[in-house]
This record gives C-alpha cells, structure tokens and sequence, in this order.
C-alpha cells in the first residue's frame, strides 16, 4: 500500500501554514507566534502527556528503542564533526545532520502511518532529544575555546512543557493514577488539535527561513540525516537490538524526519552557519517525501515489517 495518501496531507496542512505566513492579508500579522507558542506550550503537551498517561514505555524494549536511536544519533553528529576537520564551523553541520523534527512532522507522521499506539515509541526519544543534541552541539562548539559552553542552554529542555508533560504523563502511567472523565475529554479535545495546528505552525515557521545553498556542506548535511542516520539505526534496531519489525520501523521513519527548525534557531543564536543549516531544513522537509516511502520500502522488502 502507498504511503502517498497517508504523507500529503501532512504535508498540505504545511503547506497552508507557508502560505498564511507569506499572505498578510488573510490572518492578523504575527500569528504564527501565537499558534506557536499554543501549540507548543498546550497542545502538543496535552497530546504527549495523554500518549503517555495511555501507553506508558514500551516495556522491556525501551532501552533497545533509546539505544539503537542515540548510538546511531551520537555516531552521526561525531562522523559529521570530524569530517569537517579542515572547517572552523563544524558544530552547527555536526547539529542539523543529526537533528531531527520528531515534534511538529514525527508525531503526526507516526501518528498517521502506525497509528496511535505506535506513539509509545516515539516518546522516550522525544525526551530526551533536545537535551543530548543541544549538549553535544555546545560541547563540540566549545572545543579549543575557553568555557564558551552554554549551561543555561543545555538545562533548558528540561524546563520545556513538552519534556515536562513526558514525564507527568509517565509518572500518571505508572502509579495508574485514575482521571475523571471530564479532564480525559479536556485532554482528547486538545490533542486532537495539536497535530493540525502543529503542522500548519511548522509551515509558517519555514516562511522565514530563506533557501542559500552552503555548497557541499548542505548536501553533508542532507546525506546525513536522510540517508546515514536511518540506516545506522535501522542495522542497530534489528542486528544489535532485536526489535521487532514494526518498531524498526516506527525508529527509521523517526531518524529520516527533516532537520529540527530548532537546530536553525540555536545555531543563528550562537553565530553560526545558520544559512546551511535554514538551507538543509527546507531541502530536507522536501526530500522526506521521498525518503519515508523509501526507507519503509527497504524495511518491508529485507526485514519483514
């Protein structure tokens, strides 16, 4: 079965997102930033801690999931580092190849092609995502330079309401502590709406990033994160792991999402290649397209998912 019908949408719902961004004369100027911070502070919140008040972690296969995503995440984000040892900007590269947007374009995704349940998958990465790339990312930009890493920054996520309602809803799960219908409805209605309004705010936010093509460190960048990336934790999710192929396959379309829009905003906040990074960011969102239909064709075909 074609995955097409089940990815445009998606992709749609960006798609008006870039065009009310562009058009000031449908919407008030400056709503993205509103439906942005809604989404990001409430909806998308209520969505993660409802997944996880509902399915918890994934049992026994947790740390095999958060192993065969970080190793092969950490592994990217090295390689891509030390290939540029001939660069003096090689952390914002090492970032954007290894960052990915498993918020606004992997949750309804996953959503979409494996359904809800599949969502429990999604979460213990979600977690702690931020934290090991912005970490590394600061690490990596502060070798040969005195103290420049930021702590601030990397302590940042934890105080994120995304992050934050990951672990209220996991700490629910496990004491099974019973909600009243009336906030299980609140939440259902509110998670509901956080995958649309997540999409369209990922288009508007792509409004103002501008396409300026880094020459060969784009396509490193690109290579990385749609085609690396997915194949290291593809080989580690079934070789070294033995998850079962369903998982894998939730995981691959995970590694192949585009590049994370937050890698640009960290990256143009620390005086970096910010135009590469914004320059991957648009070429990857497009190119994903391509890449999930593919990377599930090769689990399908070699690995019986």
């Amino acid at each position: 079965m074609s995955i097409l019908p089940l990815i445009v949408p998606l992709f749609a719902l960006a798609i008006i997102g870039w065009g009310l961004a562009k058009s000031n004369r449908y919407l008030p100027a400056g709503w993205p930033k509103g439906v942005n911070a809604l989404t990001a502070r409430v909806l998308v919140p209520c969505l993660l801690f409802l997944g996880m008040y509902r399915h918890g972690l994934p049992g026994h296969q947790s740390w095999g999931i958060l192993l065969s995503f970080y190793i092969a995440l950490i592994s990217v984000f090295w390689f891509l580092y030390f290939v540029q040892r001939k660069e003096k900007d090689r952390a914002p590269i090492a970032l954007a190849g290894a960052f990915s947007n498993l918020v606004y374009v992997g949750t309804p995704v996953v959503s979409n092609l494996f359904g809800e349940q599949a969502l429990s998958y999604l979460f213990p990465i979600v977690a702690f995502h931020s934290l090991v790339l912005f970490s590394l990312y600061y690490f990596a930009d502060s070798l040969g330079t005195e103290g420049k890493t930021q702590l601030k920054v990397l302590l940042k996520p934890l105080k994120n309401p995304i992050v934050i309602s990951l672990m209220l809803g996991l700490a629910a799960n496990l004491i099974n502590i019973p909600l009243p219908k009336v906030v299980m409805g609140t939440l259902n209605m509110a998670a509901r709406a956080a995958l649309p309004c997540a999409l369209i705010v990922m288009g508007a936010s792509l409004a103002d990033i501008s396409f300026k093509q880094g020459k060969w460190r784009m396509f490193l960048i690109l290579a990385a994160k749609l085609v690396m990336l997915p194949l290291f934790v593809l080989l580690l999710s079934h070789f070294v792991f033995a998850l079962p192929s369903h998982v894998t396959a939730v995981l691959v379309v995970m590694a192949s999402c585009p590049v994370g829009i937050n890698a640009y905003v960290v990256v143009r906040g620390n005086g970096g290649d910010a135009p590469t990074v914004s320059s991957a960011i648009l070429m990857s969102c497009w190119l994903s397209l391509l890449a999930w239909p593919f990377w599930l064709w090769v689990v399908h075909s070699f690995f019986g998912a």
